[in-house]
């Protein structure tokens, strides 16, 4: 590798020392009137000489060809210590043919290390390969890049990968991904790791695979100043561990985004747009299917935020916490005005229509009208609650072996109030209209409408309970035990 890094220098200092300046481009002087003008891949590979010049691309470029395209391929223009701080504006055009394989390096990409800008640019069928800080477009983006598109290919590496850019710490607009990427950790179509960095008016089409903060847009967006906005994911994303259609882990504000792409995670936390949400998340839906072993969610995994005005649509299946809109939703969160649709099923415990298991966070304005069916503690809005649960209701079917509610299956020091239920309730054991086993929890302003079947314990409002206070509810659904009840 250092005597193929040694022919790369080499070669750069005899191009400067045997043409003149002007001659290394198609023309121009550099500046940002008179950009120097790149039309072939020499002319691309005299980039690195001249990192804080401006550009203008005035043709498409083929790096399919020697010596670009052997060994270990193309040297990234820019690095740690010399920096792209300059201006390359693609102009709509395309580089095609990229080819990177140095499975042990960093900052590996088209350009390694970006302080400036690009703009209007596309790469299409690229072959890029490293270990850390791997983009498609850029490795490590501290600056700016808008309307760019990575077409098709493959983006490989270990940590902080992404089908256009690795690591982010700068604003990416307009741009999108279509090739396929393959990383270990934090692993996105577009961006890898973005740190407090800005993302709106993006996409992803490409598969995304890899093993912890895989996410089909971003696989990790940290620093808690990001923003994520008017984005979408269409492709497919499978993952061990902290997964999601659009975000893996996310500190970031997201508004208005969606993803429609299938989710898959092996172990723990997947949601069907954010795996793990540290933050707020407003206007966004989620509508692929998604399985998981634990805390899987519709649109969100695991909940340590706010949740404002979203749905879900998708399947939902898992082994424990699992819910229609949230699996896993932590003290102090907070859902409002959200609402899932899709069916949820379960093989364990914690089953619910919109929230697996609600630890002392608050559900508001929620409800959920698809079908819930789990083992034990099973409701139809919250298989477990131990929060707050205010003004929600339920329309799907809820069924499960048993503490199976059509509100809540286990009510455990939680709170219901003006909330109602009209799905059917089916139960071999512990069956209520709206809550099949409550714990030291209260229940007031509430009805159930829906008809309640069990052989053993079954109530329609609530099947058994130790400490309850109730008031003000009650039950127009028919009620069938044949035993006790």
């Amino acid at each position: 590798m250092k005597k193929r890094m040694m022919f790369w220098s080499l070669l750069a200092l005899i191009s400067v020392i045997s043409f003149p300046i002007y001659a290394q481009f198609a023309g121009g002087s550099g500046t940002p009137q008179d950009p120097w003008q790149v039309a072939t891949a020499e002319h691309l590979n005299q980039v690195r000489n001249h990192l804080a010049s401006w550009f203008v691309q005035t043709a498409d470029i083929d790096l399919d060809v020697a010596p670009y395209n052997e060994d270990e391929g193309w040297l990234p223009i820019g690095d740690t210590q010399s920096k792209f701080e300059g201006n390359y504006n693609g102009n709509e055009h395309l580089i095609s043919g990229l080819y990177i394989n140095r499975p042990d390096g960093l900052f590996q990409g088209l350009f390694g290390y970006l302080e400036g800008s690009l703009r209007n640019l596309d790469i299409q069928n690229i072959d890029v390969t490293g270990k850390d800080y791997v983009g498609g477009l850029v490795a490590f983006s501290e600056g700016g890049i808008r309307n760019c598109c990575s077409y098709g290919g493959t983006v490989h590496g270990d940590h902080r990968v992404g089908g256009l850019v690795g690591f982010s710490k700068g604003t990416i607009r307009s741009s999108r991904n279509m090739a396929n990427v393959v990383g270990n950790h934090h692993t996105g179509g577009l961006v890898g790791y973005n740190e407090s960095g800005l993302i709106h008016d993006c996409s992803n089409s490409g598969h995304i695979s890899g093993s912890l903060n895989i996410g089909g847009l971003i696989g990790n967006s940290n620093g808690g100043a990001g923003s994520i906005r008017n984005c979408q994911n269409t492709g497919d994303v499978s993952g061990t561990n902290t997964t999601g259609g659009l975000v893996g882990h996310s500190d970031a504000v997201i508004r208005n985004c969606h993803s429609t792409g299938i989710v898959t995670n092996s172990y723990l936390v997947a949601g069907g747009l954010v795996g793990r949400n540290k933050s707020t998340i407003m206007h966004c839906y989620a509508s692929g299917n998604l399985s998981a072993l634990s805390n899987a969610g519709g649109l969100v995994g695991e909940n340590y935020g706010r949740i404002d005005a979203c749905h879900s649509s998708g399947n939902v299946s898992g082994y424990q916490r699992t819910g229609g809109l949230v699996g896993y939703s932590y003290p102090n969160s907070y859902l409002y005005d959200c609402h899932s649709s899709g069916s949820v099923s379960n093989t364990y415990r914690d089953a619910g229509g919109l929230v697996g298991m609600l630890s002392y966070g608050t559900m508001e304005k929620c409800s959920s009208s698809g079908s819930v069916n789990g083992v034990n503690t099973v409701g139809g809005l919250a298989g477990l609650n131990e929060g707050s649960i205010v003004d929600c209701h339920n329309k799907g079917i809820v069924t499960g072996e048993y503490y199976v509610g059509g509100l809540v299956g286990n009510n455990n020091y939680g709170t219901i109030i003006a909330s109602w239920n009209a799905g059917n309730v089916l139960s071999n054991r512990m069956a209520g209209g709206l809550v099949a086993f409550n714990s030291n929890g209260s229940i007031q302003d509430c009805h159930n409408e829906g008809n309640v079947s069990c052989p053993n314990h079954a109530g329609g409002l609530v099947s058994s309970s130790t400490s309850l206070t109730i008031s003000n509810c009650y039950n127009t659904g028919n009620v069938n035990c044949s035993g006790y009840g």
